[in-house]
């Protein structure tokens, strides 16, 4: 289509190409995740992997994101994977759904569970309906035998809680 548009209406064109390059851009960051998931990085920390994820999705978006993170982050622990990909799915939605500008995260980590708030100063929703990133969600925690509550306050809040699986 750019070429298309290149012999009529460059701006479009060039418009157009951008837009390639950039859903380029993110398939390829979605490629390498998805790799580096199945290559099994246990030498990356989990810690570091949730910090990259808030860094490049800040950039990505022009989100403003506080990341808290207490307690001790044990490792290698199937838990960890489901953390980031809810704190990505919180994110995504926070500005997809919400037009949220700031996202609070919390994450207090304990030898039992990891308990997770998200929150964002978006439009929250007056009437809230699980799409499939709120159900991929509740897929994972529901995994780990946690639990997550979805709230419209003050923008939107997702506060749950998934179990550690220790020892294997």
């Amino acid at each position: 289509m750019a070429e298309h548009y290149a012999k009529t209406d460059m701006e479009k064109s060039a418009e157009m190409l951008n837009n390639s390059l950039k859903t380029a851009r993110d398939s390829l960051f979605a490629i390498r995740e998805v790799v580096e998931t199945l290559r099994g990085k246990e030498s990356i920390s989990p810690e570091i992997k949730i910090k990259a994820l808030i860094e490049q999705f800040s950039e990505k978006t022009g989100a403003e994101i506080d990341l808290k993170i207490s307690g001790e982050i044990t490792g290698d622990n199937p838990a960890d994977s489901a953390i980031y990909h809810i704190l990505q799915e919180g994110m995504t939605n926070a500005i997809r759904h919400g037009n949220a500008s700031k996202i609070r995260i919390n994450l207090i980590y304990s030898k039992e569970c990891i308990k997770f708030n998200i929150k964002d100063n978006g439009a929250g929703a007056l009437v809230f309906v699980e799409g499939f990133g709120m159900k991929g969600i509740r897929e994972r925690v529901d995994s780990f035998g946690g639990k997550v509550e979805f709230k419209s306050q003050e923008g939107f809040i997702i506060d749950g809680m998934i179990k550690l699986q220790l020892g294997g």
